[in-house]
């Protein structure tokens, strides 16, 4: 069991189900940031620093949350002309996937290293100091996608674990099966926690299908 507190906001909890504790690596690689900009997005709003007003993301008043990494993000919602959540979504993805990994690694809960493969490429490993919460989140998030209780009295930030988890396809945490198979469970689950999953899926749909129509194109 793990010795060290979980993580309290949904980006960490987010990027920690991403990590493969064996590997040493992220199983999401390259949309990584807009899930954890989604994340972040979504614990603002269920937490009533941001809200909606018909499509765009806004400040609810000067009070800030007390984390550091979604205080900046509202800080930057503050400051800006109101856009939509995709749109929030789709900026400063790498800055806050490095601003997570800053905050688990001060507080002891990984290790980033730096190294080269054949001593040419740069690539990073990833170390779980306590790989135990990776299961008790993955096993919260389970029983949360496979319990019996109704979507509508599930807790609102267990509910946007899976949302995301399944917007942003992160294979640590859910297979392709279970998506396929829990489908409306999801969906119902998604319906809890705002605008923010369904912001998160549209935009990497369309980054992935932009990478794709690259590839296609040669280009």
């Amino acid at each position: 069991m793990p010795t060290r507190s979980q993580p309290k906001t949904l980006p960490a909890k987010l990027y920690l189900l991403a990590c493969n504790p064996v590997g040493e690596r992220l199983s999401s690689g390259r949309e990584l940031g807009i899930l954890l900009r989604g994340a972040a997005l979504a614990d603002l709003s269920m937490r009533k620093f941001l809200r909606d007003d018909t499509g765009k993301a806004l400040a609810s008043g000067t009070k800030r949350s007390g984390d550091p990494v979604l205080d900046e993000i509202l800080r930057e919602i503050s400051e800006a002309p109101p856009r939509s959540w995709s749109a929030w979504v789709r900026r400063g993805g790498r800055a806050t996937v490095r601003a997570i990994e800053q905050q688990l690694e001060s507080t002891g809960l990984i290790s980033v290293r730096q190294l080269r493969v054949f001593g040419l490429f740069p690539a990073r490993r990833i170390s779980v100091m306590e790989p135990g919460m990776v299961e008790e989140l993955r096993e919260r998030l389970r029983n949360t996608l496979e319990g019996a209780q109704k979507a509508e009295d599930v807790d609102k930030f267990d509910a946007a674990l899976v949302s995301l988890a399944a917007a942003g396809s992160l294979r640590g945490a859910l297979s392709r099966k279970e998506e396929r198979g829990y489908a409306g469970r999801i969906n119902e689950l998604t319906a809890r926690c705002g605008a923010v999953a369904p912001s998160v899926a549209r935009v990497i749909r369309q980054v992935k299908a932009a990478r794709a129509a690259t590839y296609a194109g040669g280009g």
